[in-house]
């Protein structure tokens, strides 16, 4: 009775064509997760993102590197408000979908009647920033706001604005325009200027 040799992948001839070929086969589950990237990409580019969208991806969005666990305890309670006037959200809008830059500062009061900076109590962190107040229509009236910018993320205007939830209790986040930090930037630097920085509605 003849026993039969067991047989390596070297003694086939051509073989050694034919093993090269194997590793080259791809799996299929990658494949479905380019369109659905791209499609995201996609949507963001042609700017169809809602305003809670705009919003939810600039709350998560950091600028530079954080060590973890660097974040103030309790920072995630603090909201993000959503801008007043409809051409700052077409502006965030935009910024979003081009993946730009966008500021925030910190919104630490808010009334009917204009506010008077000079009469704001001094705290200490206030001369790190810009105290401003500024102007705007929500639900078919004038509102103002007490504003301390700028901040180059959600993160870190959170954080400050818990710091000051002691002396303002309604500290709140917001992502602002170009043009609001322009406006301040210029109005910082005339020597007329008042300390109040009053925006367009």
């Amino acid at each position: 009775m003849q026993r039969q040799q067991p047989m390596l992948a070297g003694d086939l001839a051509g073989d050694d064509l034919e093993v090269p070929k194997i590793p080259t086969l791809k799996p299929a589950l990658p494949k479905p997760a380019a369109p659905a990237a791209s499609a995201s990409l996609k949507a963001v580019q042609k700017e169809t993102l809602t305003d809670s969208e705009v919003l939810k991806v600039l709350e998560s969005r950091r600028v530079g590197t954080r060590p973890v666990g660097t974040e103030i305890s309790g920072s995630n309670e603090v909201a993000m408000l959503r801008p007043e006037d409809t051409n700052t959200r077409l502006v965030l809008r935009e910024a979003v979908a081009r993946n730009a830059a966008v500021s925030f500062a910190v919104q630490l009061q808010w009334s009917v009647q204009p506010i008077d900076v000079k009469s704001v109590p001094r705290h200490p962190i206030f001369s790190a920033y810009a105290l401003y107040a500024a102007e705007g229509r929500r639900g078919g009236r004038t509102w103002f706001f007490l504003r301390l910018g700028f901040f180059n993320d959600a993160v870190s205007a959170k954080q400050v604005a818990q710091y000051l939830r002691g002396d303002f209790a309604s500290a709140a986040v917001v992502p602002v325009s170009p043009q609001e930090r322009r406006h301040v930037a210029e109005r910082g630097r005339s020597p007329e200027a008042s300390t109040i920085a009053r925006l367009p509605a």
